[in-house]
Parts: C-alpha cells; sequence; structure tokens
C-alpha cells in the first residue's frame, strides 16, 4: 500500500504541477492578448496623430498662402492709392497752373484795357 500511497501522491503532485502550469499558460495569455490590444490601440493612436499632424501641416500652409494673397493684394492697393495721390496732386498742380496762368491773363487784360494807368499792384 505504501507504494500505491506515493503513486497517487505523486499523480496528485502531477496534476498539481499541470494545473499550475496551465493556469500559468492562461494567464500568459491573458496577458499576451492584453499587450497586442494595447500594440493596436498604440499603433492607431500613432497613426491617427500622424494623420493630425498631417492635416495641421496643410492647414498651416494654406493659411499661410492666403496670408500672403492677402499681404499681396494690400500692398497692391495701397500701390493703387499712391499712384492716384500722386495723380491728384499732378492734377492740383496743373490746376494751379492754371489758375496762375488765368490771373496773368486777367490782369493782361485789365492792363490792355486801362492804357494810361499801367500795371496795378
Amino acid at each position: 500500500m505504501k507504494g500505491k500511497n506515493s503513486l497517487e501522491q505523486m499523480k496528485l503532485d502531477l496534476r498539481g504541477r499541470l494545473d499550475e502550469f496551465s493556469q500559468g499558460a492562461q494567464e500568459q495569455k491573458l496577458t499576451s492578448a492584453v499587450l497586442k490590444t494595447e500594440r493596436y490601440q498604440i499603433k492607431m493612436q500613432y497613426h491617427m496623430w500622424e494623420k493630425e499632424i498631417v492635416h495641421l501641416q496643410t492647414q498651416t500652409v494654406n493659411e499661410c498662402a492666403e496670408a500672403e494673397n492677402i499681404h499681396r493684394r494690400t500692398m497692391e492697393s495701397k500701390q493703387i492709392d499712391l499712384e492716384i495721390h500722386k495723380a491728384d496732386i499732378e492734377v492740383l498742380n496743373k490746376e494751379r497752373e492754371l489758375l496762375n496762368l488765368k490771373l496773368l491773363l486777367a490782369q493782361a487784360q485789365l492792363t490792355t484795357s486801362q492804357p494810361g494807368e499801367g500795371p496795378s499792384s
């Protein structure tokens, strides 16, 4: 009977070890599944961040291009305004010159209509 008890004890020990091994394997499978899930989540998060970065870069390029266009149009508008002001100044100078000539003409006509009196000041 002693041999039978020790055989039973060995079977029980073996069964216990197999159960421990099986439980360890199950825990490793569970850990592996959790790690695979986390890895997948991290990959997806990285992919989404990458897409967001590309989107933000594109948006920045578009905003810069838009700002450059606005600046260019503003500068063109200011240049046109400057040219208009220069033309206005030229027109005013010509009008002043015309008024001076009209004044001289009026003075000349006045002196020719009154020949004996001479030029008046």
